[in-house]
């Protein structure tokens, strides 16, 4: 279920059933996020969103009664996708553990990269966040989730999962502040992505270092 909240109220959106609508709905998030990497949330209108996606208002306004709407459903959409993978590569690994090393390049790598994709609707939420809390709420939501999932892979003797979670936790939130910096103050996110749109491994590596630096797994 695509969870639309605001810091008061609650509502919610079921998923369509019908395939057509489902794949309407799709057309009109999409649409809004390839227009958030070009443009400010405030410079993109319910308009410019349902040209791109071939669809009109009145199919809009059936789904969200407003854009804030619409961003609601896109950053839940984003948190889900981030929890599913997470969940995916766990399952993945069953019952293997992680060195420190692994852990940090899988976990940072993935994050990175997921911040990259959908750096227009991150830098839409971080603004709209100043005024609507359940955006805060949703992205702490994300981080702790992550941290208890992936804890396991590591096995730190002396250390309970919960500690081991709560540390993760603290070296997520290092390293997204420090992306959510660059979204901000450096060039299209250069420092990050580099001259091929891609992070250079030397600043892969960085962060890599940051991260863990910021966890107090000893």
């Amino acid at each position: 279920m695509i969870t639309l909240m605001s810091a008061t109220t609650a509502p919610s959106i079921s998923p369509p059933l019908q395939e057509r609508s489902r794949k309407t709905l799709d057309a009109l998030l999409r649409a809004a996020e390839a227009q958030l990497l070009e443009k400010s949330f405030s410079d993109v209108s319910v308009t410019s969103i349902v040209n791109e996606a071939g669809s009109s208002s009145g199919s809009f306004y059936a789904r969200f009664p407003d854009k804030s709407a619409l961003l609601h459903a896109l950053h839940q959409r984003f948190v889900d996708r981030n929890v599913a993978q997470t969940e995916q590569m766990v399952s993945d690994l069953g019952d293997d553990k992680l060195s420190l090393d692994e852990f940090s390049a899988g976990l940072v790598d993935s994050l990175v990269e997921s911040h990259l994709a959908h750096r227009g609707v991150i830098r839409a939420v971080l603004i709209e966040s100043i005024r609507d809390a359940t955006f805060a709420e949703r992205a702490s939501h994300l981080v702790t989730t992550v941290s208890k999932l992936v804890a396991p892979l590591l096995d730190i003797p002396g250390l309970t999962p919960r500690r081991i979670s709560n540390e993760v936790g603290v070296g997520v939130l290092t390293l997204l502040a420090i992306l959510d910096q660059d979204l901000f103050f450096g060039s299209a996110l250069s420092t990050i992505q580099g001259q091929s749109g891609r992070p250079s491994k030397k600043e892969l590596e960085r962060l890599r270092r940051v991260f863990l630096a910021s966890m107090r797994l000893d």
